[in-house]
This record gives structure tokens, sequence and C-alpha cells, in this order.
């Protein structure tokens, strides 16, 4: 036999618990809603911080392609500048050896020129070796005639 006192006191008792209950409840949902908030927050954040870091790969992958064709350019430049002196020295070294072979012949018919001339001398120094020798001869034969007239 329940008495209406003890009745009412479990009732009190239920309605405790309950109350304790409905609390837990409420804070347990703030909790979560707290927990949810956080997480969206974060997620937010976090698709932040990918767009940020996407943005600055796109923006450093720029940079570097901008930089390759700086590189490119330089290249090119660079090529051109070797080839017009890779043909300037081309140009060069074939005034050179027109040059040499200029030279070489000019020594050449100086050379023949000059053999020329010491072939010339060589004969006329026979040739006056000769005429001296003649004269010599002479002169003993007009000096040999005067002593013995």
């Amino acid at each position: 036999h329940i008495t209406l006192e003890s009745a009412l006191q479990e009732i009190q008792k239920l309605r405790q618990q309950n109350q304790q209950l409905l609390q837990e409840a409420e804070s347990r949902r703030y909790q979560q809603k707290s927990e949810e908030t956080e997480l969206a927050a974060k997620n937010t954040q976090l698709e932040s911080d990918a767009r940020d870091m996407l943005q600055q790969f796109e923006e450093f992958e720029r940079e570097k392609e901008d930089e390759v064709k700086e590189f490119q350019d330089e290249i090119a430049q660079l090529n051109a500048k070797l080839s017009e002196k890779d043909i300037a020295m081309k140009r060069y070294k074939g005034e050179v050896e027109r040059e040499r072979e200029n030279l070489l012949q000019a020594m050449t018919d100086e050379s023949s020129e000059l053999q020329g001339r010491v072939e010339k001398l060589e004969k006329d120094k026979e040739t006056l070796q000769q005429d001296l020798a003649k004269a010599l001869a002479r002169l003993d034969v007009l000096t040999a005639g005067k002593a013995a007239s």
C-alpha cells in the first residue's frame, strides 16, 4: 500500500529526475550545437585555407612560368648573339685566310723576282769577270809589248 505522501514523494522524485534529464538533454543539445558550430567554423577555415593555398600555388606557378619565359627569351637572345658572333668569326677567319693567301702569293712573287735578279746579277758578274779577264789579258799584252820595244 502506497501512501499518498510516499506517492507524492515518488512523483516529486520523478519530476526532479525528469527535470535533471531535461537539463542534461538541453546541455547535450547545446554542446552538440556548439561542437557543430565549431566544426562548421573549422570546416570554413579549412576551406578558406585550401583556397588561399590554391591561390598561392597558382601565383607561384605563374611566377615560375614567367621566370621560365624570361630564361627562354634570354637563351634565345644569347643564341642569336652567338650566331652573330659565329658568322662574324667565320667572316673574319675568311678574311684572314684570304689575307694570308695574298701575303703568301706576294712573298712567292717577290721571292721569284728576287731570284731572277740574283740570277741576272750572277750573269752580269760572270760577264764583268770575263770582261775584266779580257781587259787584264790585253793589259798584259800591251805591257809586254811595250817592255819588248
